[in-house]
């Protein structure tokens, strides 16, 4: 784990595109290239986009909040980090290192 970062080895040399606000945080956006992934058993460099909270978050007792993924998708738009033009789906993903904890999620 990079702990500068708080992000897994696989996404710690991932570029920092820039920053935006959403849902009254601040992200970091991030653009990397995943190597290891295949696709009809073809290796395949796939490029991933994220934003990652910062500051984070304390996690002293409930996180709380929405999180609205059109707004980041329109702030990688301002970075040139659009998505395909023929996708129909919504990731919501939760990392937590070394820490306990659950999560109540709920996608409308």
């Amino acid at each position: 784990m990079d702990f500068a970062t708080g992000e897994g080895p696989v996404y710690s040399g991932a570029l920092i595109k820039g920053s935006i606000t959403c849902d009254g945080a601040k992200y970091d956006v991030r653009l990397g290239t995943r190597y290891d992934i295949y696709i009809d058993g073809v290796r395949t460099p796939v490029k991933q986009f994220w934003s990652v909270r910062n500051p984070k978050k304390q996690a002293n007792g409930d996180i709380k909040g929405t999180h609205n993924t059109t707004c980041h998708f329109e702030g990688w738009k301002k970075f040139g980090m659009e998505l395909g033009i023929n996708f129909d789906y919504q990731i919501l993903a939760l990392d937590n290192y070394y820490v306990r904890g659950s999560a109540n999620i709920t996608v409308y």
